[in-house]
């Protein structure tokens, strides 16, 4: 069935009036059909029972419709196309037999008739008294759509005045957020606002292809032009997501809180990063399609760090996850509309921009507010410690002699002469010996005397792996990592060398079974009515050291060899469960027994792990381990020399 003419109206004005009901359409699947062969064609379909967004068309579309104009004059009407990204339009007039017009536009030609400096591409079409017939090439290798509006010109003009107007003020508000966190980052250094200023200039060139602004105000016919339209679109989209997932790891302060999560994260901005060259040898769809997949799960990892963030109680999150979703929800109106679920209008066509302009707002107050709350966490934090240290006592010597209590005595010397407190202790990846201690059944002594049972032990305790402390050296017996109300752990070998380049294994079993004593010891003279067990673990593996890059700035450790010390002592509830110790309990990986002298390994039992039975988590290749009981009654010791 033929489409209907579309008769101009007389006297009425025609505004975004779709061409589409009154066309039929042809599929050029390779895209080499000319003009003469339409002319001749008869093989044109209705448009009635067909969307005018076309996503399966491949190739390029040709649309044919007869306009008949009533007036005996010549009217001029604009034809609006309302795609930016269609690389190629060419629209041809025949009137009488006679083509009296040929105008091309699009991102990947050179306009010729069209009207120029314009977002959308748009032709001023010249109808004369009676039939004219249309004949329209619509070829892309995004998304191809038979959408077009006639406009009378004043309504159309004024139309776009009214977007240009709009498009300025958010565009604008985009740069002016560039240049305020630009100013920050040259102001206060940090790398959040450098990250967050590539990311928003990238997005800024993504709405500038988008939104057409860019065929506003630069000539068209330019090779370089044509580049940044179609390509230059990826690798903006590309760059935007790559310092968008940067910008996330530093504003959520994910190297502190989540150090796991922050590696993972620098993973997928090096993956995105990477992804920049596949426009190099992808076809423009493939890359299109593989630009469009990033887009999701990068969305959702971000929208997602937000929530957890929020729900882990970071404050400034919740503008961080507020400007994500408003973006998101934009970017989505957007995606239904360009394929054709939902109507093109001011909401659907301006969703993303208008999301995008107050997703930059929201996160620029984020960072704002993010820098606001670390201020004053962090000195709140400083005068608390400060007021804690100078209650005592208003003088420097006792300040310094305050400190002594909390961080090592070389430390205090290299503060004296200059330093910042993370420059007085290593850090990065090392490997020790973890020594783990817990008290078994805490829960259960006697309440009046088991915090001072324990206080005393560890007291001792410390003092043991303070045991050949050098300052200019860096060398100590141990270092204590952390301590648990009822436990502690220490490691041997790193941070702190061990004295005089001693065995790290054997120096670990000697602490371990000093410490056993030290328990021992404190129990009896406490006079507990029945003897208190520890159970003590001891694993070797990789640690790093590090301080937090916000907040209190606290030495700590975390690492593999410290997981696998936990695990091992953890087997007393686990392969050893079954086995009945009235003493304390010792227990060693593989790796330290392998470590220590014939007499040392001559102490311990082997323990062969039966996967059908026993596994040891986090060490599922590890086939054994070693335990040895500390009876009460006989404490152990190794002769120095071990």
């Amino acid at each position: 069935m033929s489409a209907e003419p579309l008769l101009l109206p007389n006297g009425s004005e025609l505004a975004e009036y779709d061409i589409w009901s009154h066309s039929e359409f042809q599929v050029d699947s390779e895209g080499t059909w000319d003009l003469p062969t339409m002319l001749n064609s008869n093989s044109w379909q209705s448009t009635l029972d067909h969307s005018s967004s076309l996503p399966y068309v491949k190739g390029a579309l040709w649309i044919r419709t007869i306009i008949i104009n009533r007036s005996p004059e010549k009217i001029v009407l604009m034809l609006d196309h309302p795609y930016t990204l269609t690389d190629e339009i060419a629209v041809h007039v025949q009137h009488q037999g006679t083509i009296t017009q040929t105008m091309i536009a699009g991102d990947h030609v050179a306009s010729s008739g069209a009207v120029a400096h314009h977002r959308n591409p748009v032709f001023a079409l010249d109808l004369r008294p009676g039939e004219n017939t249309l004949y329209i090439k619509v070829k892309s290798l995004a998304l191809i759509s038979g959408k077009f509006d006639l406009w009378e010109p004043m309504p159309y003009f004024n139309k776009v005045n009214r977007e240009l107007v709009f498009v300025a003020v958010l565009l604008g508000g985009i740069l002016i957020l560039i240049c305020y966190n630009l100013f920050l980052y040259l102001s206060l250094n940090s790398k959040v606002y450098l990250h967050y200023v590539i990311y928003l200039l990238a997005f800024l060139s993504v709405q500038n292809i988008l939104s057409g602004a860019s065929r506003i105000f630069l000539v068209r016919g330019n090779e370089a032009l044509f580049l940044y339209w179609n390509e230059g679109l990826h690798v903006s989209v590309k760059v935007a997501w790559t310092f968008a997932l940067s910008f996330a790891v530093h504003f959520l302060n994910l190297p502190t809180f989540h150090p796991r999560l922050a590696r993972l994260m620098r993973f997928m901005t090096i993956f995105m990063a990477s992804t920049l060259v596949t426009g190099l040898f992808l076809p423009y769809r493939m890359d299109s399609a593989f630009t469009v997949a990033l887009t999701v799960p990068c969305s959702i990892t971000l929208l997602g760090l937000g929530i957890w963030s929020c729900l882990r109680g970071y404050r400034p999150a919740l503008y961080y996850t507020a400007g994500w979703a408003v973006l998101i929800l934009g970017s989505v109106v957007l995606a239904l509309k360009t394929v054709g679920l939902l109507p093109i209008n001011l909401v659907t066509t301006w969703a993303q921009l208008v999301g995008a302009t107050v997703e930059g707002l929201v996160l620029s107050l984020a960072v704002g507010a993010r820098y606001t709350y670390l201020q004053k966490r962090s000195a709140a934090e400083r005068e608390v410690f400060i007021k804690k240290l100078m209650e005592k006592e208003a003088s420097k010597a006792h300040s310094y002699s305050q400190l002594e209590k909390i961080i090592y005595p070389h430390q205090i010397e290299l503060i004296k002469s200059g330093s910042n407190l993370e420059q007085t202790m290593p850090t990065g990846a090392g490997e020790a010996c973890v020594i783990s201690f817990d008290t078994i059944g805490s829960s259960k002594l006697e309440h009046d005397k088991a915090r001072a049972f324990l206080n005393d032990t560890f007291a001792l305790c410390y003092r043991d792996m303070l045991a050949g402390y050098s300052q200019k050296k860096m060398e100590a017996s141990a270092y204590r990592l952390k301590e648990m109300g009822d436990g502690f752990f220490c490691t041997v070998g790193f941070p702190f060398h061990t004295p005089d380049g001693q065995n790290p294994a054997e120096l670990a079993l000697r602490l371990a079974l000093q410490f056993s004593k030290n328990f021992h010891a404190e129990a009896q003279r406490h006079g507990f009515a029945r003897m208190p067990q520890a159970s003590i673990a001891i694993a070797f593996g990789e640690v790093e050291a590090y301080y937090p890059s916000a907040g209190v700035v606290e030495y700590n450790m975390f690492g593999r060899g410290i997981v696998l010390a936990d695990r091992y002592e953890k087997l007393r509830k686990g392969a050893l469960r079954q086995l009945k110790f009235s003493g304390n309990l010792l227990v060693i990986d593989d790796r330290i027994f392998q470590m220590l002298s014939p007499t040392s390994q001559a102490l311990f039992q082997r323990f062969d792990v039966d996967s059908r039975h026993h596994t040891i988590r986090d060490d599922e290749q590890a086939h054994c381990f070693y335990f040895k009981e500390l009876p009460h009654d006989a404490p152990l010791s190794l002769p120095v020399s071990a």
